[in-house]
């Protein structure tokens, strides 16, 4: 059974090990130590928002999202940056359940929207209850 769940210390090695994965998927040289040592600081510092999916204990797959405001809507907001599920996970509905864990955390701190920005350049910004996703 998949769990969803907020990353805390004891998933920083798990966590790091998948967004190592992420970053080699943007065609980044691998660098676990450098992977590890970014997710730690975001868990330590709280500077984000990871949740952590696994199955049996296994990690398989993460979201973070970071807050900020937005001046022009005079809102806070999420963004999601990094989203990542294992290949052997695939297509099994983990990643919309990650996306719903990042939606839910950005409205219970208060942000009325979760703006979807990736490395790639893609973004868009939706509003709780309206991915499409969801």
């Amino acid at each position: 059974m998949i769990e969803i769940e907020q990353a805390t210390s004891i998933h920083i090695e798990a966590v790091g090990r998948l967004f190592d994965l992420y970053r080699r998927f943007y065609e980044c040289d691998p660098d676990l130590d450098l992977a590890t040592s970014y997710i730690r600081e975001r868990i330590e510092r709280g500077e984000s928002f990871i949740h952590v999916a696994t199955i049996d204990g296994e990690a398989i797959g993460f979201v973070q999202s970071y807050p900020t405001f937005c001046s022009v809507d005079a809102i806070k907001r999420h963004v999601l940056y990094d989203l990542y599920v294992d290949e052997s996970h695939r297509d099994a509905g983990v990643g919309a359940r990650l996306m719903d864990a990042a939606r839910d955390a950005a409205i219970a701190d208060g942000a009325p929207q979760l703006y979807e920005e990736y490395p790639n350049n893609i973004a868009f910004n939706w509003v709780a209850g309206d991915h499409p996703a969801t």
